[in-house]
């Protein structure tokens, strides 16, 4: 029989391990170990920490779809006659308080 004491730390000992397991599930399901940079038409790096796309190299219409229709603020776009797009610099608090950072999303096409 566990004296009070060694119930205490055998407890405490279990709520740490699964606090590590949840954690580590979390992160999957959150997409914190999605890849650095992807390609797409043009080039997307270091892209969306905390989020997952639909596919591994999103098209510029799901980034686009994806910032849209999240009605995210923040997000400069800046197009020309070559019909390129650039997002730069831009961080916003997403689901449960995540940041999500865009850096030199760019298409040329």
């Amino acid at each position: 029989m566990l004296s009070k004491d060694g119930r205490k730390s055998d407890l405490r000992r279990r709520l740490a391990s699964g606090a590590l397991a949840c954690g580590a599930a979390t992160a999957l399901v959150l997409g914190l170990a999605t890849p650095a940079s992807a390609k797409t038409v043009g080039q997307i790096t270091n892209w969306a920490p905390g989020y997952v796309f639909k596919s591994a190299s999103p098209s510029k219409e799901e980034v686009f779809k994806t910032i849209w229709a999240t009605a995210w603020r923040g997000c400069r776009i800046e197009s020309n006659a070559t019909k390129s797009v650039e997002l730069t610099n831009f961080q916003q608090s997403g689901p449960r308080g995540l940041v999500i950072s865009w850096w030199n999303c760019r298409d040329t096409k």
